[in-house]
């Protein structure tokens, strides 16, 4: 059973990796992408906040008993059919799920641009996630 502790800890995972995250974007892609060790630190950072909202959204269903998704995906399928998230952040979380399995999977594969535009913009619907699960819990 998921108590209110972890995820606690799982917010405060996300608040961390964000704020690491918010450093990278004072610098441009192209210095990102030819600095080896910027650039596997940003896709780790990246990694990390991704897999962070992923386990927040899981533990929320278990504090809710809501039925068990058999995916990342339908972590969030689920709490927008229970009216926790919108269909539009709910698509949004679920297109990070497919990013951050990229990182995961194809590493060799991996095209850097997607990652800057996920830093630049993507990891924001990431932190709205965090807010909208805050409100929903009373936390």
């Amino acid at each position: 059973m998921t108590t209110i502790n972890v995820i606690e800890s799982k917010l405060k995972a996300i608040d961390e990796y964000y704020s690491q995250l918010l450093e990278y974007r004072k610098h441009s892609q192209k210095d990102l992408e030819g600095d080896a060790t910027l650039k596997g630190a940003l896709e780790r950072y990246l990694y990390l906040l991704c897999q962070s909202a992923i386990d927040l959204g899981e533990a929320v269903i278990a504090l809710k008993d809501f039925y068990r998704p058999g995916s990342y995906a339908e972590i969030f399928e689920t709490l927008k059919e229970k009216e926790v998230i919108s269909l539009e952040l709910a698509q949004k979380m679920i297109r990070m799920t497919g990013f951050r399995n990229s990182i995961i999977h194809d590493y060799q594969k991996f095209d850097f641009a997607i990652a800057y535009e996920v830093l630049m913009s993507g990891i924001d619907d990431i932190k709205k996630f965090e807010s909208i699960i805050k409100k929903y819990l009373n936390l």
